[in-house]
């Protein structure tokens, strides 16, 4: 996970919305959830000070 800068955002909080599922991205952004329902999920990211953003996702591509 990046910001707008392209610079790595490590202990960004993510959740899988409409689901208990949550992680945080690694000191190069990255992150992985397991058990994620079949389909489209939509994943939250929230880092203090930047604004949360949304994106949807196939729950085959869950990792970035």
């Amino acid at each position: 996970m990046h910001n707008a800068n392209g610079d790595q955002l490590e202990n960004a909080r993510l959740a899988v919305d409409g689901t208990p599922l949550k992680t945080y991205t690694g000191s190069t952004g990255t992150y992985r959830f397991t058990n994620v329902p079949a389909g489209t999920v939509r994943v939250k990211a929230f880092f203090t000070g930047l604004i949360f953003g949304t994106k949807d996702l196939p729950s085959s591509d869950r990792r970035r």
